[in-house]
């Protein structure tokens, strides 16, 4: 359970990360990247959750 709480984390503060990475670009006029960074901060929440609840339900 430990494991899965520090796994959990370590995606947050990734994602945080991200997101204000994507925020700065954006306010630098590149909105492009700046979608771009908000995709893969989607995809970085999604895939890890989608890959829990698979393994749970099989």
């Amino acid at each position: 359970m430990i494991i899965m709480a520090l796994a959990i984390a370590l995606v947050i503060l990734v994602e945080i990360k991200t997101i204000n990475y994507g925020r700065w670009s954006a306010r630098q006029g590149n909105r492009r990247g700046a979608i771009g960074l908000y995709i893969i901060a989607m995809l970085l929440l999604l895939v890890p959750t989608g890959v829990y609840v698979y393994n749970r339900l099989i």
